[in-house]
């Protein structure tokens, strides 16, 4: 089939007529989460990235605690996502936390896989291979 064009994340937050809620939420309680990465992966920014994904449904689920249910938080925790932004790492799993799903994730692990990712890069001789 024809591939569907491109999403950017600002689609995901679309929330369709009578759903009560976006379609990020109903990505992750669909099993197509992956979808919503690859768009924020192809952003260069995604300051509200964070707020999208603590946003609570109308069920009061947010993507976090769905993707959490889901055994799916490993689509989240990807440190090509947030090795830049290790403040904005904490406050997810601080929203872990506060839902009893802290123990999902291994925090400081994670961030030091992403701090790692990021000396690595920086260390990369070839200036594709850098993430700009």
């Amino acid at each position: 089939g024809l591939r569907e064009p491109k999403q950017c994340l600002q689609d995901f937050r679309a929330t369709p007529e009578g759903r009560g809620m976006t379609l990020m939420q109903l990505a992750a309680r669909s099993g197509k989460f992956q979808d919503v990465v690859a768009a924020a992966l192809a952003e260069k920014e995604t300051p509200d990235f964070v707020q999208d994904l603590l946003q609570k449904d109308q069920e009061g689920a947010s993507v976090l605690s769905i993707l959490a249910v889901r055994d799916e938080l490993n689509l989240l925790f990807d440190v090509k996502l947030w090795y830049r932004r290790p403040e904005e790492t904490l406050k997810l799993h601080t929203a872990l936390k506060e839902a009893n799903l802290g123990d999902k994730i291994d925090i400081l692990r994670f961030i030091a896989q992403a701090k790692q990712y990021r000396l690595r890069l920086q260390k990369s001789p070839n200036p594709l291979a850098r993430p700009q």
